[in-house]
């Protein structure tokens, strides 16, 4: 019997901001090297694709905080994922908490790696 493999391709969509928050975690929770975190970024910048905000993305933003309660941080994330209707993945368990009832297109990362 003949196995039949599904291969999913994916296109990842984040605000410039990632970048931001992933140096400010390596700073604060490791300490690798400079050379280390540039290949790491180079990486990351291969694989993912990182949208330029426009003004109306920072209201969107700061629309959404204030009617989720979330941070303008998380907001943007959810206002990219809005803009391009996409579906807003996160590992963020509180913020899948409060968007979830609000109906917003939202998956756990760790569910959405099991489809």
């Amino acid at each position: 019997m003949k196995k039949l493999i599904i291969i999913k391709y994916y296109h990842v969509l984040t605000p410039g901001l990632l970048k931001h928050e992933l140096v400010n975690i390596f700073r604060f929770r490791t300490d690798i090297a400079s050379e280390i975190l540039k290949k790491i970024l180079e990486e990351i910048s291969d694989i993912l694709i990182f949208i330029r905000l426009e003004n109306q993305d920072y209201a969107n933003s700061y629309e959404l905080s204030r009617k989720t309660g979330c941070s303008i941080y998380d907001s943007t994330y959810i206002a990219v994922s809005k803009k391009y209707n996409a579906q807003f993945v996160t590992a963020d368990k509180k913020l899948y908490q409060i968007l979830k009832p609000l109906n917003y297109d939202i998956v756990l990362l760790q569910d959405s790696l099991g489809q």
